[in-house]
């Protein structure tokens, strides 16, 4: 009953396969097909993606990429390497043009970074998927100083909360000089002031008081 209920499966004989496995009391391939017989309904139709899914279910991982390959659903492949933390595989499936999913890739990388505690990898990995807080705030936790301070001055003044959360961090961190770099970035003079105040240099403070 088993080797029938595998072989009506791959043959995608889903009746003959729901038979069979349920004779032999396989609740989760009953579910796997319960789902393929789901997605029949609403109009899915093509054998290879059903099968990469079925490989992928096995774990044939290899082979089920290929499947999809076949049926030109590569961003099936691309989750599935992704879900996996297989993240040079799941590299492979990006096209040329898939910006979107490379940065949805780099972010699950990134995800993955901070889970096993490498935080410069993941901060490093965020800023180049544009997610340029989330990799501030690590740096910052961390106080890396200099990474700050390079990432804070290749901001646009018009990144405007990136370069106050720069300019926190660094405050936090007891820079008060650098931290005062960013808000002369931002035109901020209330924030430089307050800056000159927290390092008692009065007669600096005063003088920018003066002038506006």
């Amino acid at each position: 009953w088993k080797a029938l209920a595998h072989s009506a499966l791959e043959n995608l004989d889903l009746t003959v396969a729901t038979k069979a496995f349920a004779r032999i009391k396989d609740l989760k391939y009953l579910e796997l097909i319960n789902d393929f017989q789901e997605r029949q309904n609403k109009g899915e139709k093509d054998r290879e993606v059903f099968i990469g899914d079925l490989l992928a279910y096995k774990g044939r991982f290899k082979d089920a990429a290929r499947a999809f390959q076949r049926c030109q659903h590569e961003h099936k492949a691309l989750a599935m390497y992704t879900d996996l933390r297989m993240f040079d595989l799941a590299q492979d499936f990006l096209g040329s043009g898939d910006n979107v999913d490379r940065k949805a890739l780099l972010r699950k990388k990134a995800d993955w970074a901070c889970n096993i505690n490498e935080p410069r990898a993941a901060a490093e990995m965020y800023l180049s998927a544009g997610d340029t807080l989330q990799a501030i705030n690590i740096i910052g936790a961390n106080g890396w100083v200099d990474m700050l301070v390079e990432v804070g001055r290749r901001l646009d003044k018009a990144e405007v909360e990136a370069v106050r959360a720069v300019a926190g961090h660094l405050r936090t961190a007891g820079q008060l000089a650098l931290a005062s770099e960013m808000y002369h970035k931002l035109g901020e003079q209330s924030s430089v002031v307050q800056l000159h105040v927290e390092a008692r240099q009065w007669s600096e403070a005063f003088a920018l008081i003066d002038r506006r």
